[in-house]
């Protein structure tokens, strides 16, 4: 070895050794000897205080770096989490969520509410991906704590029925289940052994009868196409109810006088009719539910299909604006409307309709509304994105304040996937890498 290279590796040594002694004093002064004694004497806080504090976070990536800053915040943020997971719509997503959980297994008992969103090569080609499919098989037998899942496939096709074998390992008390991957009728194995489902959200049409009568006893919020009431033959404690129809006739009809099965305890109805040829006149739809549902409180009617240019001489009198709400409310729906004598809230749904800038509308029709419906408080119109309503006020209709009650109402389609949880290496990957900061 050179002198050269000798002489520097002595000095870099010394430099060293100075160093560790330079630390060494520094760690034995009075105010270091001070600082770490009040370091030891701070009070340990229970982990119940970290829990309470950290669920006021909502931002995932707040709670992802958290997880990096000590031991107790990694393990509260981690539950916070893995709670609840919404997925990106990609062939991907599903995927690394599944290898992530298979890997750490003790993630699997925090999850609580999962949505899987599948994209069209699940759906068109399931065969090509069984591998996939297998391992969100036995990701979602891990997760025994679940109470919601969500499955989204594409709105105009469903994955063939053989492949509900993914779910038969879910052996979770599950208490919400919205499916818009599978067929109506063939996840009935799968809610027969869920009976503690409350809430049940189904995209697709019903065969009659599939809902025998031990299934689904706990019942209580049902989200689905119309034809789903000919599917039970005995009554739930229904409370809240939204149906899609596509066609109206007398078949149709026949399954909407089925609602009498949950007359007692059915307190909201949403209606949302898109029918292209044949339309559902609110006149008709309160005829049926006046006999049907007696103790109906909140009821929402959508209207999402182009109507008829024809107006009446009663609308074009009370306001020419009313050719927006035409065939909504007129003189004989207003007239069947006093048969619901429970009714506290009316809200009429306009889309692919121009908005209108006035209210002039809403407060006429609030007006002839309470008058013929005594128990009637608010009413309101929505034209896409605005609100106008009306409420009564002793004798007098002012103004309503719009609150969360409608949009909770009208507003039932999943929200996308935020950004920062569209992307798994962020949150599926990093809290669990081996480089993480501990206290």
């Amino acid at each position: 070895m050179p002198a050269k290279t000798q002489t520097f590796d002595r000095k870099k040594r010394v430099v060293h050794r100075a160093s560790l002694e330079e630390t060494r004093q520094n760690r034995t002064t009075p105010e270091a000897i001070s600082l770490s004694r009040t370091a030891q004497n701070l009070p340990t806080f229970p982990p119940e205080l970290y829990t309470n504090i950290i669920e006021w976070i909502t931002d995932r990536q707040d709670l992802c770096n958290l997880s990096l800053t000590s031991r107790i915040c990694s393990a509260e943020a981690q539950r916070a989490l893995y709670s609840i997971i919404d997925l990106a719509q990609n062939t991907r997503a599903p995927v690394l969520w599944a290898d992530t959980i298979l890997r750490h297994p003790q993630k699997a008992l925090t999850v609580q509410a999962l949505t899987l969103r599948f994209d069209l090569s699940f759906i068109i080609v399931p065969d090509l991906l069984l591998s996939s499919l297998q391992s969100i098989a036995q990701a979602l037998r891990a997760l025994r704590r679940l109470h919601k899942l969500v499955l989204v496939g594409h709105p105009l096709a469903m994955m063939h029925p053989i492949h509900t074998w993914i779910l038969d390992g879910c052996t979770a008390e599950l208490r919400i289940f919205h499916n818009s991957v599978f067929p109506s009728w063939a996840v009935v194995p799968f809610l027969s052994r869920h009976p503690q489902i409350g809430e049940w959200k189904q995209n697709g049409t019903f065969p009659r009868g599939v809902i025998t009568d031990t299934m689904l006893p706990h019942l209580t919020i049902i989200d689905a196409h119309l034809s789903i009431l000919a599917s039970f033959t005995t009554s739930r404690s229904l409370t809240k109810v939204r149906l899609k129809i596509d066609d109206w006739g007398r078949e149709t009809s026949r399954e909407l006088v089925a609602l009498s099965l949950f007359g007692t305890t059915l307190a909201t109805l949403t209606v949302e009719d898109s029918s292209t040829i044949n339309h559902l006149k609110l006149a008709e739809l309160l005829f049926h539910l006046a006999k049907a549902t007696p103790n109906l409180k909140t009821l929402a009617y959508t209207k999402t299909s182009s109507l008829s240019a024809q107006v009446s001489h009663y609308q074009i009198s009370v306001d020419p604006r009313l050719i927006y709400s035409q065939n909504i409310l007129f003189p004989g729906s207003i007239e069947n409307l006093s048969k619901l004598e429970a009714l506290e809230t009316l809200i009429l749904q306009l889309r692919c309709h121009k908005p209108c800038s006035y209210n002039h509308h809403i407060e006429a029709i609030a007006k002839h509304a309470f008058d013929r419906c005594p128990s009637l408080h608010c009413v309101a119109l929505k034209y896409d994105e605005n609100i106008s309503s009306c409420r009564r006020q002793g004798g007098l209709v002012v103004e309503g304040d719009v609150g969360a009650l409608f949009s909770d109402i009208l507003e039932s389609d999943l929200p996308p996937p935020r950004e920062n949880v569209c992307c798994p290496s962020r949150i599926l990957e990093y809290p669990f890498t081996s480089h993480n900061r501990h206290m």
